[in-house]
């Protein structure tokens, strides 16, 4: 929510093989929200390397579909 990020959703799959797990958020801006995200990955502080280890120690594939809506 500090970086302008609401409504947040996440939904998971467990009806196959593999969990498939959907993040949904909303926000005001797609390219600050972008530029957000990069910067987190780029130089992470210590509490968002203690939850991103945990899933990427459990990550098989992953992909990225990102849609802006138009009101």
């Amino acid at each position: 929510m500090k970086a302008g990020v609401t409504n947040g959703k996440i939904s998971v799959d467990i009806t196959a093989r593999m969990a498939t797990v959907m993040h949904e958020d909303e926000v005001v801006s797609l390219d600050q929200y972008c530029t957000m995200e990069r910067g987190v990955y780029v130089n992470p502080d210590a509490e968002t390397t203690r939850l991103i280890k945990p899933r990427n120690a459990h990550t098989v594939l992953g992909s990225r579909e990102l849609y802006e809506v138009m009101g």
